[in-house]
């Protein structure tokens, strides 16, 4: 009886298929030498090559510097306070609060049901956030993270809370909008020195240098310092103020906006 050959595929003409044939195919995103750029692939810049063994972009000297969105798990953030690149809280609207650990978002159950408006971060441990007052049945009210669960600050005096800062957990510094400022020592509450403005924010770079920005009059704007004995104003005209950052004694930034004169 004669015999055939098998009856199988000519592979004979074909080429290619492996990484480092020089190639591009299958899913390979490169093969060799590469005129992709760091840019083209959504990075913010550096210089991309391709892997020898996976035929991958190698994208070590890759870098982004620009802005990038964040997924908060469902947090309306309103502020945002950390003390590390890995150890960042956001946290926002009915008490919602969420926490970064250098990878991922985690959220972190605050009990309340208040507008977090600030959040002030000195160690893994101990962060601090105020809650706005939305009626007499919901008061304003600061809060304390323990390293493991947020817990009403009960022992603050009650106050209409607008911001918070700390030099260190026995130096925290609550604003009011009524009440002035209330300093807390590790141990008890009491009002630093006689302050009788409407404050919007604080901030400072030691104990005997804290600035308060506060709400004025329609064209000017009013900082209040202490300087660890008592408190002096200094005034910024044509400028209402929002927000203000104390990096040292003389670097100080605030933001504000200019009233349109009628």
């Amino acid at each position: 009886m004669p015999t055939f050959p098998a009856c199988t595929f000519d592979t004979s003409a074909c080429g290619g298929g492996t990484c480092g044939d020089g190639v591009i195919n299958g899913p390979e995103q490169c093969d060799g030498a590469t005129n992709q750029t760091c840019f083209s692939i959504g990075f913010d810049g550096g210089s991309v090559g391709c892997s020898d063994a996976t035929c991958s972009f190698a994208v070590d000297n890759c870098s982004k510097f620009g802005w990038n969105p964040e997924s908060l798990n469902e947090v309306e953030a309103l502020a945002v306070g950390g003390f590390s690149p890995d150890d960042i809280w956001a946290v926002g609207s009915n008490g919602r609060a969420t926490r970064y650990d250098g990878r991922r978002w985690l959220s972190s159950p605050t009990n309340v049901t208040n507008h977090l408006i600030a959040v002030w971060s000195i160690a893994a441990n101990d962060a601090w956030a105020v809650g706005l007052g939305q009626s007499s049945a919901v008061p304003s009210l600061l809060l304390k993270f323990d390293g493991t669960s947020w817990n009403r600050v009960l022992s603050a005096p009650v106050a209409d809370y607008v911001d918070v800062w700390a030099a260190s957990s026995n130096a925290v510094f609550a604003a009011t909008s009524a009440n002035g400022i209330q300093a807390f020592d590790g141990m008890t509450w009491s009002q630093l020195g006689t302050f009788n403005r409407k404050a919007i924010a604080i901030r400072g770079s030691s104990i005997n240098d804290i600035w308060v920005a506060t709400e004025s009059d329609a064209l000017n704007g009013e900082l209040m310092h202490w300087n660890g004995t008592g408190w002096s104003s200094a005034t910024l005209t044509n400028a209402k103020i929002r927000f203000i950052d104390v990096n040292a004694p003389d670097d100080v930034w605030v933001a504000a906006t200019t009233p349109r004169l009628v």
